[in-house]
């Protein structure tokens, strides 16, 4: 009887110009590392929203972690009750079933790095999201409502 092994992981490697650019209502997102490269353990991309944005409004996930680590700018978070802006090598840690969003409420553009461990595939989540936005706008909240769903995600 053989016992099956772990694949061992890959090591990854995203050069400056590689990745998939999607553009939102919300600023510009350029996705580095993909949920299916990771066997689903880690993603990550880079969101750019520009001045007097929301970016995201009041959410939470029930399966994993979201980690924002602030590269430019000073974004306002919310993180459970509380509101704060957060500049410039800032992390903030956001585990399942708390409620966060942030947005960018200055005259200048905010770019964090986000990532969520475990990956759900928030590729395909922005894809769909930027096809919503584009189409026409009748059940638009219904809809954004089942994909929220289908990614371990809701508004509150």
């Amino acid at each position: 009887m053989s016992e099956s092994c772990p694949t061992t992981p890959k090591a990854h490697i995203s050069a400056a110009d590689q990745g998939l650019f999607i553009q939102l209502d919300g600023g510009e997102m350029l996705f580095k590392v993909f949920a299916d490269e990771t066997n689903r353990a880690f993603e990550m991309f880079e969101r750019i929203v520009p001045p007097q944005t929301l970016a995201a409004g009041a959410h939470l996930h029930t399966t994993t972690t979201e980690t924002f680590y602030v590269v430019e700018g000073t974004p306002t978070f919310l993180v459970g009750e509380q509101r704060q802006q957060y500049g410039p090598g800032s992390v903030i840690v956001i585990p399942p079933n708390t409620v966060h969003g942030y947005s960018n409420e200055t005259d200048q553009r905010i770019k964090v790095l986000i990532s969520f461990a475990p990956a759900l595939g928030h590729d395909l989540f922005f894809k769909e999201l930027a096809q919503l936005q584009a189409g026409p706008r009748d059940h638009y909240d219904e809809k954004v409502a089942e994909l929220r769903a289908r990614y371990g995600s809701r508004a509150v």
